[in-house]
This record gives C-alpha cells, structure tokens and sequence, in this order.
C-alpha cells in the first residue's frame, strides 16, 4: 500500500512527531538539544510557521505548529536533516538518525487542540522521567504557565481556548492537565467529524516523490550562490559533465544544500543524479 498523502493548506495545524531510527537516542549530550531548538526557530523564522508545543524526549520529540505558505513536509525535512548532518559529523558517523518519515496528523477541532496540548506537556510525567511537567523544561509548558517567555512558543492562541483573560487562562490550563486520566498513554484521535480533513480551497495533496516549489527554488538560489563564488555555470551544474571544476562545484552545491536542510532525494532530483551520488559527494 502506497504512503498516505500528507494535505496542505496554509493555516492548517499539524501534531508531529518523529522517533530516531530503531528507538535510539536523537539526543544524547546536553548541548543536542539547544541545538535542535536552534535549528527549529531558524526555520520558524523562514518558513513562518506558528509553534504552538513542542516536547524533546531522548529518543522522540513532538512538535505542535500552524503553517503558513511552506508545506509542513519542507519545513520537517528542513529541520531534520540540518540536525541529523550537524549530530553524525559531529558524532563522525553516516546513516539515518530518523526513523523513516516522520508522522503527523491535522488538527481541526479545538477540544482536540487542548488535548494534543495535554498530550504533548505531560509526555515526560507520562514516561517517569519527572512527577511534575514544569520540571521537564525541554517542552513547552513553562511558556503555557508564564515561567518562560523565550520567543519561540505562540501560547496566545492555546490559552485563549481556555479562557479570555491570560491570567485565568493559564490557570484553567494547569486544571486541565492535573485531569490528565491516569494511564493515558495512547495519543488522542481527531474528532469524527475531523477524521476526514475539511476541504479547503487551498488544499494540495502532497504524494511521495514530488518536489515541492519551495524546494526548487531553495536549490536555484543555492546553485545561483555556487555559481558565483566557483565561475561555474548553473546549467553545467545540472549537467552530465564530469569536468574537475564542474565536480568540485557540484560537490560544493550538495554539501551546501544539506546543510540548508534539503533532503538526498531533492537534491538528486535537482542535479539529475542519484541519491547514492549525492551521498558519495557529501563525504568527500
């Protein structure tokens, strides 16, 4: 059975979620996960996307957001793939540190909001890490509670479907979460009425394999910048040509484009090379 297609529209709201490849660790040392933030709120810079939760575990994270033009699957594969080249080159190692594609599901309902909001802040109390969600301060609920404001979280809009006034709404939030049901580790399921995704004039089914606008353009930019700086063309980039200055920038033009966040497979397509040639360039 094919991959199902993921549905977007500016505006949408996504839950995401990602686990590292076979259960392992994607945050192993201290410094890991500031640097994953760093990356996320570069990205929220560029693609405007609204962060409403977020919440890193040692081998999973959950991400709650509103995107804006940019598809959410160019702002994931953004993000992971910056993070997972800057964890292996600093680890010295190659390979998937995610586990295939990362998961998500639309979020159309308000009631299902605040329990996703739940969800995603009581994950550690969930997992036995910490008794209390303000002592896990990789998610985040600090900002829901007032503690922290560090620019990154929207809590405007969560806190708003509690209560008018800031002040009650966090205190109605906090509520919320103390009436977390015990045991209740499943993730919450969309409403019926929400199961199948709402039509939207905007709407755009996104299979696997296609390349998304963003994407391409984010390659000419990065190939028109190469250009520049090697003296070598944009098409003799993109061509067979296997000329030592020609190489040398395409190589230049991968690893460059990997540390942008664009996935093997774009880049391959981009250059009308296979995803093994992309790899290969990268490590040379």
């Amino acid at each position: 059975m094919g991959r199902r297609p993921r549905i977007h529209f500016p505006g949408a709201i996504y839950h995401v979620t990602t686990r590292g490849n076979e259960g392992r660790a994607i945050f192993l040392e201290e410094a890991d996960r500031p640097r994953f933030f760093g990356i996320l709120a570069e990205e929220k810079a560029r693609s405007r996307f609204q962060l409403f939760a977020h919440c890193l575990m040692s081998n999973h994270l959950h991400l709650l957001l509103r995107v804006a033009q940019v598809s959410l699957s160019v702002i994931m594969q953004r993000i992971l793939t910056r993070y997972s080249c800057r964890i292996n080159a600093r680890r010295r190692v190659h390979g998937h540190l995610f586990q295939g594609r990362f998961k998500d599901a639309l979020c159309q309902d308000d009631s299902y909001f605040r329990e996703l909001l739940r969800y995603i802040h009581m994950n550690p109390v969930r997992a036995g890490v910490v008794s209390d969600p303000s002592e896990w301060t990789w998610s985040g609920h600090l900002d829901y509670t007032g503690a922290r404001n560090d620019g990154l979280i929207d809590t405007r809009f969560g806190l708003s479907l509690f209560h008018p006034d800031a002040s009650q709404a966090r205190r109605c939030y906090l509520d919320f979460l103390e009436r977390c049901p015990v045991g209740a580790d499943a993730i919450p399921s969309p409403p019926e009425k929400a199961a199948q995704p709402l039509a939207h004039e905007d709407a755009i089914l996104e299979g696997p394999g296609i390349c998304d606008a963003a994407l391409i353009q984010d390659m000419e930019t990065l190939g028109r910048q190469i250009a520049r700086s090697t003296g070598v063309s944009l098409e003799a980039l993109r061509s067979p040509s296997r000329n030592r200055t020609a190489s040398a920038a395409r190589r230049d033009l991968v690893r460059l484009s990997l540390s942008e966040g664009i996935g093997t497979c774009e880049i391959a397509r981009f250059l009308g090379r296979t995803p093994s040639f992309v790899y290969k360039a990268s490590c040379q």
